[in-house]
C-alpha cells in the first residue's frame, strides 16, 4: 500500500493546488486559512508537550494521547453544520477551511528532509525537490494533455502524471503532498486545457485512492 499512499497524496495536492490557484487573488482568506491551521499546531503541539515532558507518561500511552489528539482535532475541523449555500459566514469558513492545509503541507515538506537527514548528509537543494518535481511533472502533462485523443487516452494520462509524482517524491523521501500541490498550481495558472482534464480525469481516482489511504492509515 506504499505506492498507493504516495499517489494518493499526491492527488490530494493537487486538489488542493488547484483550490489555492483559484483564490490566489484572495489574500485575506489564504491569510485566514493559514492562521486557523497555525493556531491548531500551536495548540495541539504545546498540549502535547507538556503530557508528555511533564506528567511523565509512559512511551506507549504517548502515542496512543497523539493519535487522539490528531483525531480530536480533525473532527474539530470537519464540524461544519450550517449551510454554505444559505449562511453568507459558513460559506466564507468554508472557502477558509479550503487552505487550513497549506501550512501542514509546507511544514510536512522541511520535516521531511530533516527525517531524511537521518539517513546520511541531505543537500539544502532537496528542500525545493517538491518544487522541481511539481514543475517538471505538470510541464509533461500540459504536453500531454493537449494532444490526448479519447477518454481512456486522458484518464492514463492523468493516471500517470499523478503516480510519477508520488513515486518521485517517494524516492527522494520528500513530500508528494508538496509536489501534488505544485503541480496544481501549474496546470490551473497556465492556459489550455489541463485544468480540465486532470479535474475530470482526478475526480475518477479520487475516491479509491482516499480509500486506499485510510486503509493504511
Amino acid at each position: 500500500l506504499q505506492v498507493a499512499v504516495a499517489i494518493g497524496l499526491a492527488l490530494l495536492g493537487i486538489f488542493i493546488g488547484r483550490a489555492l490557484a483559484r483564490e490566489a487573488r484572495n489574500l485575506r482568506v489564504i491569510l485566514a486559512g493559514n492562521i486557523e491551521s497555525g493556531a491548531t499546531i500551536a495548540i495541539v503541539g504545546v498540549a502535547l508537550w507538556f503530557l508528555i515532558t511533564q506528567s511523565q507518561v509512559p512511551v506507549g500511552a504517548s502515542a496512543v494521547l497523539v493519535a487522539m489528539c490528531l483525531a480530536v482535532t480533525a473532527a474539530a475541523s470537519s464540524g461544519h453544520t450550517a449551510d454554505p449555500r444559505s449562511d453568507p459566514a459558513a460559506k466564507l469558513a468554508a472557502r477558509v477551511a479550503d487552505f487550513d492545509d497549506l501550512l501542514l503541507i509546507v511544514t510536512g515538506a522541511v520535516l521531511l528532509v530533516f527525517v531524511r537527514g537521518s539517513y546520511g548528509p541531505v543537500p539544502p537543494s532537496l528542500l525545493f525537490a517538491p518544487i522541481g518535481i511539481g514543475v517538471t511533472v505538470a510541464v509533461a502533462g500540459l504536453l500531454l494533455f493537449e494532444h490526448s485523443e479519447g477518454e481512456s487516452e486522458r484518464g492514463l494520462l492523468v493516471l500517470g502524471a499523478v503516480s510519477l509524482l508520488g513515486g518521485a517524491s517517494s524516492y527522494l523521501m520528500t513530500s508528494s503532498l508538496a509536489s501534488g500541490l505544485v503541480a496544481g498550481l501549474v496546470w490551473t495558472l497556465v492556459p489550455g486545457r489541463a485544468d480540465e482534464v486532470v479535474h475530470r480525469e482526478a475526480q475518477k481516482l479520487q475516491h479509491p485512492l482516499v480509500a486506499l489511504v485510510l486503509v493504511a492509515a
